[in-house]
């Protein structure tokens, strides 16, 4: 069942829509609760023309929703607060069957969060450490090292974020040392694709290199540093890449994956892919011509 709250309403929007959830309930797609305390699912905030839906926990695939549904205008209609209870509906059901691995959580905690000023937190249950991420800060801090990551991703689907108190980035800002949000994207790209392209990412894509990665703040094998200079000059899909590092696919999918996650490799575009191959075809000819002009100097021709 999915639980909603009201924040900051005038005692008027506030005894309409508790009006208008009673009606609406049997008209539902799925289940919902007023709750009066606690965290819940789905907010309706205040603001000046009457009510936002908001979408509590990070995940929940809000850039899928039309932005217009989740606001309902005095007078509040009965139809407008129906479509915006199911339209959050779905959007929390699309984040259920995306929380697989700690990358897919993190792709929608970016996704759905970016501007967010808030610190969202990860933990095992009855332990201590915990991750904690500030998308609009570009920052995590994390208890316990990298372990603690490995065992997030395996741990995943029984686990939720939660929303920190304000104070929070003060005490983490003030007390721990941030590490940049790349690194936490990388490396879960490196540990939630288990041997396998992500999901959501396609086989045939050729990827174009955006930005140099920071290797020396990154785990990675020997070959990343190769690949990144093959997908600087040319887009290369995963079958190029495992093809330029001799065969190597375990390490050319996670070179993907992490590149993708922390936003280095971008999807090519047609243009992009034609410039590549015309510039390879036209450095080809350029190589044999000067070995054969050292041949020739040589006497060997």
């Amino acid at each position: 069942m999915l639980t909603l709250s009201f924040s900051g309403l005038p005692d008027n929007d506030r005894l309409v829509l508790s009006a208008l959830f009673t009606l609406a309930e049997v008209q539902l797609s799925s289940k919902w609760r007023l709750n009066s305390g606690g965290d819940s699912d789905a907010v309706l905030m205040a603001n000046s023309d009457g009510a936002s839906l908001l979408l509590m926990r990070p995940g929940n695939s809000a850039a899928s929703i039309n932005p217009n549904l989740l606001q309902l205008k005095r007078p509040f209609q009965h139809i407008d607060f129906i479509k915006a209870l199911n339209a959050a509906a779905s959007a929390l059901a699309n984040q259920a069957s995306l929380s697989g691995s700690l990358a897919a959580s993190l792709v929608q905690l970016r996704n759905d969060l970016a501007h967010s000023e808030a610190v969202w937190s990860l933990g095992l249950p009855e332990a201590n450490d915990r991750l904690w991420v500030c998308t609009k800060r570009n920052s995590y801090w994390l208890d316990g090292g990298d372990n603690l990551l490995t065992k997030l991703d395996q741990e995943i689907s029984h686990l939720e974020w939660r929303q920190e108190p304000r104070e929070q980035l003060q005490r983490l800002q003030s007390e721990r040392e941030a590490q940049p949000l790349f690194r936490l994207y990388w490396i879960s790209g490196m540990l939630s694709g288990r041997g396998k392209l992500l999901p959501w990412l396609d086989v045939a894509t050729p990827w174009k290199l955006k930005t140099w990665p920071s290797f020396f703040k990154l785990p990675h094998y020997p070959t990343f540093p190769r690949m990144a200079a093959a997908a600087m000059k040319q887009p290369m899909t995963l079958d190029d890449l495992i093809a330029f590092c001799g065969g190597n696919r375990a390490a050319a999918i996670e070179f993907v994956n992490a590149s993708v996650m922390a936003e280095f490799l971008i999807g090519a575009t047609s243009a992009q892919v034609s410039s590549g191959a015309a510039a390879a075809a036209e450095a080809k000819p350029a190589k044999l011509g000067l070995i054969s002009l050292i041949r020739r100097k040589l006497g060997l021709l």
